[in-house]
């Protein structure tokens, strides 16, 4: 059975919001796009059981409201997250199928933070929570239906923080976690699914400055 790692480490990155460790070193690098040939269908790991969307939440960190918008292709394997604070948007997140950059849209630079090997969004599946953790941690709960769709739902407990997840074809469309800190609650309020999605969506954007 496989462990949950994508929920832990959701759990980590909640805990450590708006914390860094250390300045990357800076570089005169500017990020120009590389078109990159797309996997076979046949030799793609699905993350998500769709093969594309578009999905907006509306988010509400430390108190702080704003919104997300999810873009996804090849079933998850390339991913973009774009971060916004009322209209205005601040920060991505990017997995481009190789590597997984932070983007800062109000500085255009963007960091080289590792290999993407989960992508930048949570998957959301009973199926990989361990047979021990389901024993005390992890709890199903009955669906629940978000943006118009039917969602399996389980809470996890982690640190003695419990979070509520929902999800849809493996894709997390509701997040729900209060804690000391205001909570962090995220909720899809629409999904297109099986869309055309502009290559460049998957790309640091031209003209971005590497650090």
């Amino acid at each position: 059975m496989k462990k949950p790692l994508s929920i832990l480490t959701l759990l980590a990155g909640i805990l450590l919001i708006g914390c860094k460790s250390g300045t990357a070193p800076e570089s005169n690098t500017v990020a120009e796009p590389v078109a990159e040939a797309a996997p076979s269908e046949s030799n793609l790991i699905k993350k998500y059981q769709i093969k594309s969307g578009i999905i907006n939440f509306d988010t509400k960190i430390a108190g702080i409201e704003g919104k997300t918008i999810l873009y996804f292709d090849n079933y998850g394997s390339l991913e973009l997250e774009e971060k916004y604070t009322g209209d205005q948007l601040k920060e991505g997140n990017l997995c481009d199928g190789t590597n997984l950059y932070s983007i800062n849209f109000e500085k255009k630079t963007a960091y080289k933070a590792s290999v993407c090997s989960r992508g930048v969004a949570l998957k959301v599946d009973w199926n990989e929570i361990s047979d021990a953790d389901k024993q005390d941690k992890a709890k199903k709960l009955p669906n629940v239906t978000v943006a118009g769709k039917d969602c399996e739902s389980f809470s996890y407990t982690a640190s003695g923080v419990t979070s509520v997840f929902a999800g849809w074809n493996n894709i997390c469309v509701m997040q729900e976690q209060s804690n000391q800190y205001g909570g962090t609650f995220m909720k899809a309020v629409s999904i297109e699914e099986n869309v055309s999605i502009p290559a460049e969506k998957f790309a640091v954007p031209e003209g971005f400055e590497m650090r």
